[in-house]
C-alpha cells in the first residue's frame, strides 16, 4: 500500500492461505535444499581438483615413459623361465598366481644380461619366446619387456581416470552453481 506520498510502502500482512507451521516447513525444506547445493558444488570441486592432480600424475608418469623409451637401446631377448608370484589380495583375485618372466638377452658388445619383468601378470610370455627389450646403455640390467601396452598402461589409465573424475566433478560443480 501507498503511505501516502513518503515514498514508503506499508507493511502489508501476508495474503496467502498459508498456516505458520506450512511456511515454517517450507522454509526448513529450502534450508536443506541449499545445503545440499553447498555440499554437492564441495563434491564437485574435490573431484574436479582429484582429477586435474591424476592428469598432472599421468603427464609426468607420460615424460617419465619417454624419456625411457628415448634413451634406452633395444635389443631381443628369450624368456628362459616364469617366476611364479602368489597374490595376498582379497576377493575374488585372492591366492590367485600371476608370473614375471626371467629374461635374457646380449648388449652389441656380447655381455649376456639376465633380468626379470618388472609386471607380474597372469598370462607371461612363454619360456623359449623372443621378446623385445629395453635396457639402460650405462647399466644393461636396468631392463624391462617393451611392448606398448607395458609402456604407455600406467600413464594411459591414470589419464583416463583423471579424465573421468574431471569431467564428474566439473558437471556437478557447474550443475550445482546454476541452482
Amino acid at each position: 500500500m501507498w503511505n501516502g506520498g513518503g515514498g514508503k510502502i506499508a507493511d502489508v500482512p501476508p495474503t496467502s492461505n498459508e498456516k505458520p507451521e506450512e511456511t515454517q516447513r517450507f522454509t526448513d525444506v529450502r534450508k536443506r535444499l541449499e545445503l545440499a547445493a553447498t555440499w554437492g558444488r564441495r563434491i564437485g570441486i574435490i573431484f574436479t581438483v582429484i582429477g586435474i592432480g591424476m592428469q598432472v600424475g599421468a603427464g609426468i608418469a607420460a615424460v617419465r615413459t619417454w624419456n625411457w623409451r628415448s634413451h634406452s637401446k633395444e635389443a631381443t631377448g628369450i624368456v628362459m623361465d616364469l617366476d611364479a608370484r602368489r597374490s595376498s589380495g582379497s576377493g575374488s583375485r585372492r591366492g590367485s598366481t600371476t608370473y614375471a618372466e626371467h629374461v635374457q638377452f646380449a648388449t652389441p658388445d656380447g655381455t649376456t644380461v639376465e633380468f626379470y619383468s618388472s609386471v607380474s601378470t597372469s598370462s607371461p610370455f612363454q619360456p623359449g619366446t623372443k621378446v623385445p627389450v629395453r635396457y639402460n646403455p650405462d647399466n644393461p640390467s636396468d631392463a624391462d619387456i617393451d611392448t606398448v601396452l607395458r609402456a604407455w598402461f600406467v600413464p594411459g589409465i591414470i589419464g583416463i581416470m583423471g579424465i573421468v573424475f574431471t569431467f564428474i566433478g566439473g558437471g556437478i560443480w557447474l550443475q550445482r552453481g546454476k541452482r
